[in-house]
Parts: structure tokens; sequence; C-alpha cells
């Protein structure tokens, strides 16, 4: 049986966690430390790591100043984890969603770009969408395990 426990931390210091006591750590359209998610996972643990795909939410994106998706994305996560985790699996999930102007508002305000996006200029711009707008979220889901050592 799991004892679940949730942990918000500064990705880039040191988590108030002992050495390989975690069983899944997850990390969703966010920066990754891999030697701090291998220092405490259980050599039995699982990173997941959620990444946006080419079209995510693009019906809206350039409208409400959010960020593209780069280039090449998945090969840099492979090679940035690539000292401490190996690829288990990795699922595309496409989602179709129906979102109001206050929901595009909300998911341009979450991401990288809302905190460079002014509120008042943003609300302004999508005042011309439709009450629901039709957009495609597109993201994978990579599950990786931690690479064994000589010395295991």
């Amino acid at each position: 049986m799991y004892k679940r426990q949730n942990l918000v931390s500064d990705v880039w210091q040191q988590f108030p966690v002992a050495d390989t006591a975690v069983d899944v750590v997850t990390v969703v359209f966010a920066p990754r430390n891999p030697a701090e998610f291998a220092r405490v996972l259980k050599p039995s643990g699982r990173l997941i790591v959620v990444t946006p795909r080419p079209g995510h939410l693009a019906e809206i994106a350039s409208q409400a100043g959010m960020l593209g998706i780069e280039p090449a994305k998945d090969e840099r996560l492979a090679d940035a984890l690539t000292g401490h985790f190996e690829l288990l699996s990795a699922q595309d999930v496409d989602l179709a969603l129906a979102l109001s102007p206050q929901d595009v508002a909300n998911l341009a305000l979450m991401g990288p770009a809302g905190h460079h996006t002014d509120r008042p200029e943003l609300t302004a711009r999508l005042a011309g969408f439709p009450a629901v707008t039709a957009v495609s979220g597109k993201f994978r889901i990579s599950v990786f395990v931690p690479r064994k050592t000589a010395a295991a």
C-alpha cells in the first residue's frame, strides 16, 4: 500500500527528502533536475514526465500569446536525463477540448508566457473569441527508470 504525499519545491534546490525514499516523481510541463530526481527515487522508482507535443493548443497559442513548442523537445529531454535515467515507455495523448474565453485566458496565464503577459491586454485580445473554441491538447507521457550504475 502506497502512502501518498505531495511535495512542491524549487526544482533547482535539494528536495527535503531522504535519498532513495520516493516511488514516483511526476513532472508536468515543468523544468527537470535529473540528478535530484535520481537521488530521491528508489531503485525501483519511476520518473513520469509530461511534455507538450507539436500542435498542443495550436488553435489558440498565437492569439493568446503562448509560447510555441520547442523543436526536438523529446530528444533534448532524453539527452538531459541520459546520465540518470532510461526511457521505459512513452505514450502520446490527444484530447479534444472545448474552451471558453476565460479557459483560454487561464491557460495563457498559467504557462511560461503568463509571466510576461499583460492581463488586460490578454482579455482584450480574447474578446473576439467565440463562447466555445475547439482546441487540441497534444502531449506525451514518458516513463523513465533509474539507470543502473556499474556499482549496482
